[in-house]
């Protein structure tokens, strides 16, 4: 049986909660779009502003997301299982991957925290293990944040900043039909400009995420398209990241170390 069949099965329902969370996302976008209505600014004679009236981020979506990350890291679980018997051991209760969870780290303590949890592994393997640096600001930092993000879902939803508009589309031919003629203009095509406003995250109910002047945008013809998407608040390695942007780092992190680990127990495999 292939020693690795847990890990890869891990990997593989991580990857299959990513693709149901993207449908939910689609559906989500659409929503979202749905929700922006367009009102005079009272604040600024002349302009338009658009309003977010919903900026609920519906279950299913950080709940598949909580899933997704537990599964991938549950696949290094398995692994460091693997690995100890690969080397002809058993695990133990304590066997699990080593991941550094205080804020300062301490080698001399991680190195015995190795030891507790994967040191029935081969030699060479375990002293990899002592040189990962699976802590905040070590040089396998983004493993440090999978488990970050894994022990958050355990208590509460994970932390989204969530809906941000990335675009704005904007069209000439609308703006020369103002400056020149209402007839379109034969030589240049009604085409979308895309410019990205400032991040506006979070957003909550009737936050105003675009601004501008009464005659800059035509209707129905030239609205701005608003593309919003759901972003991770926590840890600070991702900040910022949209959930689909995140979690194919956190993937090939882990998949990167399983690999490079393996290679280690089995040199000629």
């Amino acid at each position: 049986m292939n020693p690795l069949y847990s890990v890869e099965r891990k990997l593989e329902w991580a990857d299959k909660h990513i693709v149901d969370l993207g449908h939910e996302l689609a559906g989500f976008r659409i929503a979202k779009t749905k929700a922006v209505i367009r009102e005079n600014d009272p604040n600024r004679p002349g302009y338009s502003r658009w309003i977010l009236t919903d900026a609920s981020i519906p279950d299913p979506i950080t709940l598949i997301l909580g899933d997704a990350i537990h599964n991938l890291r549950s696949a290094l679980d398995h692994f460091a299982n693997a690995i100890v018997r690969d080397n002809g051991k058993q695990p133990s209760f304590e066997t699990d991957f080593p991941i550094w969870r205080s804020p300062k780290f301490d080698r001399k303590e991680y190195e015995a925290t190795v030891e507790t949890k994967v040191g029935r592994a081969a030699k060479p393997v375990v002293q990899e293990f002592k040189g990962l640096e699976p802590y905040e600001g070590g040089k396998n930092e983004l493993l440090w944040a999978l488990d970050k993000l894994d022990v958050v879902d355990k208590h509460r939803f994970l932390v989204v900043l969530a809906l941000r508009p990335r675009r704005v589309g904007l069209s000439p031919w609308a703006e020369l039909k103002k400056i020149v003629s209402p007839k379109p203009a034969a030589v240049l095509p009604n085409q979308l400009i895309y410019i990205r406003p400032a991040d506006r995250a979070p957003l909550k109910d009737g936050s105003q995420i675009y601004s501008a002047s009464v005659g800059s945008h035509l209707e129905p013809d030239d609205q701005p398209d608003f593309l919003f998407d759901v972003a991770l608040g926590e840890p600070r390695v991702l900040k910022g990241q949209t959930v689909l942007e995140a979690f194919p780092l956190l993937r090939n992190a882990a998949t990167e170390i399983i690999n490079l680990l393996w290679a280690v127990a089995r040199p000629s495999t």
